[in-house]
């Protein structure tokens, strides 16, 4: 996957004022194939009582500069780590789609699935329903190579089980660092 962080924002802001349908517009912008219809969208609006029509965040105005950083940073991660915005990341892809505290909170209950199904091999579990079940929660989450390291151990392929188990190991590594 291209790393596309400089041809798709990391947050777009509609502003009520200019447009007179949101619902009307959102539903276009996420209409759009491809990374935009993942796209992050904040509401800037003057009534209090606007509940953002499809919109993941919603900034009343006047707008308060740390309450639009929070939110341009749960939906876009550390605003410092320009690198971080990559859709290679999967960390980055789920922030963009549910928010930062909730995609913590999947990678959390995924790094305890991977320890646990590196625990349950290490036991002398039969691996093909481990490899099963760690394919299918690591595709979803957007883990894709590790997804498919672990179908290559369900499909009995030479080997596979020693590269899973390796990707595995560097995976919880890199994403306990985070």
């Amino acid at each position: 996957m291209a790393d596309m962080s400089d041809s798709v924002p990391a947050v777009l802001l509609i502003d009520s004022r200019t447009s007179s349908d949101i619902a009307a517009t959102v539903r276009a912008i996420r209409a759009v194939p491809g990374p935009s219809a993942t796209l992050p969208i904040v509401l800037l609006t003057p009534h209090m009582d606007d509940a953002g029509q499809g919109c993941n965040a919603v900034l009343h105005l006047p707008l308060a500069a740390e309450r639009m950083l929070d939110v341009v940073s749960e939906w876009a991660g550390p605003l410092e780590d320009a690198a971080f915005r990559s859709f290679d990341n999967p960390l980055y892809r789920l922030i963009r789609i549910v928010g930062r505290r909730r995609a913590s909170a999947m990678l959390m209950r995924c790094l305890d699935s991977l320890r646990r199904a590196l625990t349950q091999i290490a036991e002398g579990a039969p691996p093909k329903p481990i490899a099963h079940d760690t394919a299918g929660i690591c595709g979803m989450l957007g883990f894709e190579a590790l997804g498919v390291a672990w179908s290559a151990v369900e499909y009995d392929e030479p080997n596979a089980l020693e590269d899973a188990v390796k990707l595995t190991r560097s995976t919880i590594a890199r994403l306990s660092n985070n």
